[in-house]
């Protein structure tokens, strides 16, 4: 290990500091011959880098979308049904002397799509 360190450093242009971080974090992700990285033995998960974060990885995406859980107002949003028919209303921002915004009814909805 200390071979590839120093070759590292001396091929590297950063500042030693930095030089020693990427290595480590290099070398922390490098799978062993039992298939794991040193940081998933140690902290049992692979620690994440820049690239994981432009382009997650398989395992990353599933786990993610299973603890998604669809909020409450996306559902409440979803059961909406609209028929022609309906009123529509809209938000009129007038002038500055009325305080708040009113709703104003602008006809009913023509659009109908089995939602």
């Amino acid at each position: 290990m200390v071979q590839n360190f120093k070759k590292s450093l001396k091929k590297s242009l950063l500042p030693p500091k930095a030089a020693l971080q990427k290595f480590l974090m290099q070398y922390r992700r490098t799978l062993l011959s039992s298939g794991l990285s040193p940081s998933e033995l140690l902290n049992g998960r692979q620690i994440s880098t820049k690239i994981d974060v432009l382009k997650p990885s398989v395992p990353h995406i599933m786990l993610h979308k299973e603890s998604k859980k669809v909020n409450r107002s996306e559902q409440a949003l979803n059961s909406f049904k609209f028929r022609v028919g309906d009123p529509c209303y809209a938000k009129v921002f007038s002038t500055r002397s009325e305080k708040s915004p009113k709703w104003v009814q602008m006809g009913t909805s023509s659009y109908h799509q089995g939602i």
